[in-house]
């Protein structure tokens, strides 16, 4: 396609977000859970379980895992939102306006790819709606069933 020959004034490139939100998953038993990952999604989406979450194809949609919380490096607010066993997923870049942000436990049982295929629809999922402002969420996760 050739080139054009009028000038272009009016082209809007979209830029990443500088939104960031951290996301503290916490285990609803006494049980503690291992991992997690986190995922969000633009707007305010009613997901229920792992299969809705997979065929949600939201623009925004982001992946990051939660990890164990090295207190000594956390902004005050995050600091005082954050229990002992907690996990912690930064998302940076996130979406603007509402976001749809769920969240898994992960075991050692999961690090068996196989155990994970077959398995996967019934992980426990929790999700929770975020408003364009929220900046720190903690979501309340059941650990995982035994897969034996």
């Amino acid at each position: 396609m050739p080139a054009s020959s009028k000038s272009v004034i009016d082209l809007d490139l979209a830029t990443a977000s500088r939104r960031t939100i951290d996301v503290v998953v916490r285990s609803a038993a006494a049980t503690p859970i291992e991992g997690g990952e986190v995922f969000l999604r633009s707007g305010k989406l009613q997901i229920k379980n792992v299969a809705e979450l997979l065929n949600s194809h939201a623009m925004g949609a982001q992946a990051v895992f939660a990890k164990p919380v090295v207190a000594d490096r956390l902004p005050t607010p995050l600091a005082k939102a954050i229990h002992p066993g907690d996990l912690l997923a930064h998302a940076e870049h996130a979406a603007q306006g509402d976001v749809t942000v769920c969240a898994i436990a992960y075991n050692s049982d999961l690090s068996d790819s196989q155990v994970w295929r077959d398995h996967i629809l019934e992980l426990p999922l929790k999700c929770e709606q975020i408003g364009p402002n929220t900046s720190v969420v903690v979501i309340r996760v059941s650990p995982l069933p035994r897969f034996d």
